[in-house]
């Protein structure tokens, strides 16, 4: 504890609380361990305005949190990318598109991204594109099966 010569965080209240905080325990320990709000967090928090401030990313990423809302909002709707995942999956094995293994062709959902994590952006996007394919066809379902579920409307 000596040898800290600074801190720095996301501004969450628990890290740095003016009283109970985990800024405040330290300082109190080493006063000399002056605290910095995270220039990485206030980067992604910057970059999340600038590309919601955008028309076309933002509309982009407003759809893809749209579909991301709409699938994930029900069990029903979860089983149903699921299913068609593995199916996919499946077919890509059978026809020897895809390698088999230990470690591949995990199960994977669909993963909302956060304003706080660029990587979680990335992370929706990557699983997008894998399960595209079954994406699609749960949005067919939905739209042509009237009993899936009353609300099947996307806001883009």
């Amino acid at each position: 504890m000596s040898r800290i010569r600074g801190q720095g965080y996301d501004g969450a209240s628990n890290m740095k609380g003016q009283i109970n905080g985990l800024k405040s325990l330290i300082l109190a320990e080493n006063s000399s361990a002056y605290y910095i709000h995270c220039f990485a967090h206030r980067l992604q928090l910057a970059l999340v305005v600038v590309a919601k401030n955008h028309l076309e990313v933002g509309d982009f990423f407003k759809t893809v949190n749209s579909v991301m809302n709409l699938i994930g909002a029900s069990c029903k709707r979860s089983e149903f990318i699921r299913d068609a995942q593995v199916e996919k999956i499946a077919e890509a094995v059978a026809a020897n598109e895809r390698e088999t293994g230990r470690g591949l062709n995990q199960e994977m959902a669909l993963k909302r991204p956060g304003d706080t994590r660029w990587g979680s952006y990335y992370g929706a996007l990557i699983n997008l594109d894998i399960m595209f394919s079954a994406i699609i066809d749960v949005l067919d379902t939905i739209q042509n099966d009237p009993t899936s579920e009353t609300d099947t409307t996307i806001d883009a």
